[in-house]
């Protein structure tokens, strides 16, 4: 009789490996579902909510003090440093300045309840596009009353009519009350500059204007949607200076590089050689909400894998009970020829085969539900009478699932290796023990 065939006859003869079995199963099904839907919201808030960031967003240190010409100024600093064939492929400069928004131009006794405080950022959309992706982000609004229309989107922000453009986030426009149809398609912004006299903060050059609103986008993120509009930099410039021409031209100027990956390590080197440029990539700037992703994930996995710890518990003890059980057959086979490694094995298989089953079933039920989180999420939410996972909150269309093969292998070989190590344990140090003399006395 082989190994594996003495193996396999323990495991028919002993039902209660199913439990071990079970608790496996489990424990890689949670795994392989929560690594996969923690990895998809990692990836939904990359292509989401950096939908109107660039890799890498650069100051100049004196642009605290109003510097002129600082567009000018950086892109002379780095004019070298991008084109077809280096690691920079586009630039941008942006503008910020805080705004007040009042939905419609015709301001009535209803204007309060239409009244929203927004951070205001003007861009040159012909170079904004090839650093930022505007276009998936005019897709992803639903509502076509706030829709940009497919004829503008090559540049929304162009001046039609006597009134400039505005691009609104879809939750900003809901809650002024105004879309392409209703209030005209209109809003009324009021700004100005926040300067210090005498130790108090103070709003000087206070503007008024009317936008024309060119329709809106959507990164998925409900506060970013309730912020930030966009409007044209040079509208921007002539609205919150008397003098455009000779004042501040930008806040910040924005960098798209051939590999997203090595943004960090792109923004780092440019800080180091130019030591007036401040230079933040985007994953430096989000690192504490993605960190808290990785860290989440970490905890649910450490979390989950005492399930297989208990498994590993009771493969343990089954097996430590198996060797008890068939003393006597340990030392009919010792007394064959079976030699101490061999016997060990005999055991330690019979672990790995309660591993690899429970690790099987594990990954068809976890990549299964992955496949259907949807339906699975609607169904528990349904039997609860509380809804899960919120679209309103989390604002996901479709619950984000990426399952990436390389994390799969690891869950089943954490497992397998688990399991093993929990029946080597008493195999080696009680079956490998026993002489065949004193296995065979026993009754």
């Amino acid at each position: 009789m082989s190994i594996f065939s003495l193996s396999l006859r323990y495991l028919r003869t002993r039902t209660i490996a199913l439990v071990a079995v079970l608790f496996i199963m489990i424990g890689v099904a949670a795994m392989i579902v929560v690594t996969g839907l923690m990895d998809g919201v990692q990836g939904f808030i990359r292509s989401h909510f950096k939908g109107t960031s660039a890799d890498i967003r650069v100051q100049h240190r004196l642009v605290m003090d109003g510097l002129d010409g600082h567009w000018e100024r950086v892109h002379g600093l780095l004019k070298d440093e991008y084109g077809t064939d280096k690691k920079i492929v586009a630039m941008a400069p942006r503008m910020a300045a805080a705004a007040l928004l009042v939905g419609g131009k015709d301001l009535g006794p209803d204007a309060g309840d239409r009244f929203k405080g927004a951070s205001l950022i003007g861009i040159d959309f012909e170079k904004e596009k090839k650093v930022t992706t505007f276009g998936p982000l005019f897709d992803r609004v639903a509502d076509v009353d706030l829709a940009v229309p497919r004829a503008d989107r090559d540049d929304p922000l162009q001046p039609r009519g006597r009134y400039p453009s505005i691009i609104l986030g879809d939750s900003l426009a809901k809650e002024l009350g105004v879309s392409l149809t209703r209030l005209g398609g209109f809003v009324t912004l009021f700004t100005g500059d926040l300067v210090r006299e005498n130790g108090n903060a103070a709003v000087k050059r206070e503007r008024t204007q009317v936008f024309r609103v060119a329709g809106c986008y959507s990164t998925g993120r409900e506060d970013y949607d309730k912020l930030f509009a966009y409007v044209d930099r040079g509208t921007l410039r002539r609205l919150r200076f008397d003098d455009p021409k000779n004042s501040l031209d930008a806040n910040s100027i924005h960098l798209r590089v051939a590999n997203a990956a090595d943004a960090s390590e792109i923004a780092a080197d440019l800080s180091r050689r130019y030591p007036n440029l401040h230079c933040l990539s985007w994953e430096q700037a989000n690192r504490g909400e993605l960190l808290a992703i990785d860290d989440q994930k970490r905890i649910m996995l450490v979390i989950l894998f005492f399930i297989i710890l208990v498994a590993a518990a009771a493969i343990l003890g089954i097996v430590y009970l198996m060797v008890v059980e068939k003393t006597r057959d340990i030392g009919i086979l010792r007394s064959m020829g079976l030699s101490r490694t061999r016997l060990v094995f005999v055991f330690t298989a019979y672990g790995g085969m309660l591993g690899m089953i429970g690790s099987a079933l594990g990954v068809f039920i976890g990549l299964s539900l992955s496949d259907h989180l949807d339906d699975v999420v609607r169904f528990l939410s349904d039997l609860i009478g509380k809804q899960i996972l919120a679209p309103e909150v989390y604002r996901f269309k479709e619950i984000p699932v990426s399952t990436d093969a390389g994390t799969v292998l690891w869950i089943v070989v954490a497992a397998l290796l688990t399991s093993i190590v929990a029946a080597f344990a008493p195999a080696v140090m009680k079956a490998a023990r026993l002489s065949p003399v004193d296995c065979l006395r026993e009754e």
